[in-house]
């Protein structure tokens, strides 16, 4: 992310490369629990 200044003021920008990197970091992380009740997976993070 980077700041870009221009006749509107500044704002923010990305870079969208970093940002698809990091998304493929995490690529797969959580796919043994695709399919799972969000809530009974909540319950079983709060250990209940």
């Amino acid at each position: 992310m980077y700041f870009v200044e221009d006749e509107h003021g500044v704002h923010v920008e990305r870079d969208p490369e970093a940002f698809r990197r990091a998304l493929d970091k995490w690529d797969g992380y959580l796919t043994h629990l695709k399919g799972r009740d969000p809530d009974e997976l909540v319950e079983e993070m709060r250990g209940r």
